[in-house]
């Protein structure tokens, strides 16, 4: 607010950060916080700006960003791609010019709470290596898919196209503990599971190596067809800041397709017949989004943990105008 951001806006934004945070999710939650600020006050991110359809029917929308908040922007296409496939089953929203969304799944939870299904997912800078490469070529490219199931305990995958997101191996790397399992890289080529070496002078891994590869610049093509914004390449052109990202958000209304009840019970058969097969832990075995309710669970209980440096840097911002 003490930024010029309205108080409904910086409310928003706040609560959205903070939630995901609450669900474990640190590295794209109150962490980037002090980035957003930094963003904000340089000017790579606009405050007073509205999100402009710039093209639509009854089946999709196209919206430019005006590079305003990108959690704002992302929160605006979901909800118009809900408000589509409420009338017609699906609704497609691609978005252009637009800044980091930081969190994949809040979206996803959000319409999964609506009882829309949701697939989106963005391009970003160059930060990852194409299989093959030596060189930063494509983005991380985080997706979201949100399937909703009673009692709110949806399922929904929030990935990044890189074995580890960028916060999460920067976040390693502040806090000096090893990854589990190989995450990229470093500078003379060798796997490892360093996040500093990832960091300093080594390369990011992508899924799968060439398969993830693939997905990757597949994801990024279709974002920069459907939204007439940029690619990967024309974002790493500038600059090495996350901004003017294109995103495409779809919605669907699953009762459009069937029955709901028959649904549901699809969905709980199959998790029961998982779960039957768990080796050690009951729980080894986790539908994508389990993890996220037990986090939010235990810290609605016991107190959200956040790093000192985090909160310092957040202290100190908040003495600064």
């Amino acid at each position: 607010m003490s930024n010029g951001l309205d108080n409904d806006k910086a409310k928003n934004v706040s609560e959205t950060l903070a939630k995901s945070t609450l669900d474990g999710v640190n590295s794209h939650g109150v962490n980037r916080f002090p980035l957003l600020l930094e963003y904000i006050r340089t000017g790579q991110v606009s405050i007073n700006v509205e999100p402009e359809i710039i093209n639509s029917n009854n089946s999709f929308c196209q919206i430019n960003g005006n590079f305003g908040l990108g959690i704002l922007n992302a929160q605006f296409c979901t909800n118009k791609a809900i408000e589509i496939a409420t009338k017609n089953g699906i609704g497609l929203v691609s978005l252009k010019n637009t800044n980091h969304w930081h969190r994949a799944g809040s979206y996803g939870w959000e319409a999964a709470n609506k009882g829309f299904i949701l697939i989106a997912w963005t391009n970003t800078i160059p930060i990852v290596p194409p299989h093959g490469s030596k060189e930063n070529l494509i983005g991380n490219n985080p997706i979201v898919i949100a399937i909703p199931r009673k009692n709110n305990n949806h399922i929904v995958l929030d990935m990044a196209t890189s074995q580890y997101s960028y916060g999460s191996i920067a976040n390693h790397a502040r806090q000096n503990k090893e990854l589990s399992y190989y995450g990229g890289y470093d500078s003379k080529g060798n796997l490892t599971k360093n996040a500093s070496e990832i960091r300093n002078g080594g390369r990011h891994m992508p899924i799968g190596y060439w398969k993830g590869s693939s997905l990757t610049i597949v994801l990024d093509f279709l974002a920069a067809i459907l939204s007439g914004g940029r690619t990967t390449h024309d974002l790493g052109k500038n600059s090495n800041i996350d901004t003017g990202m294109s995103q495409v958000f779809i919605a669907i209304d699953p009762k459009t397709f069937g029955n709901e009840s028959f649904q549901q019970n699809l969905i709980d058969e199959t998790l029961e017949n998982f779960k039957a097969y768990s080796v050690g832990e009951p729980d080894s075995i986790r539908y994508p989004g389990e993890g996220v309710l037990a986090r939010r669970k235990n810290n609605l209980k016991n107190g959200i943990s956040i790093e000192k440096e985090i909160w310092d840097q957040i202290l100190e911002l908040r003495e600064e105008k």
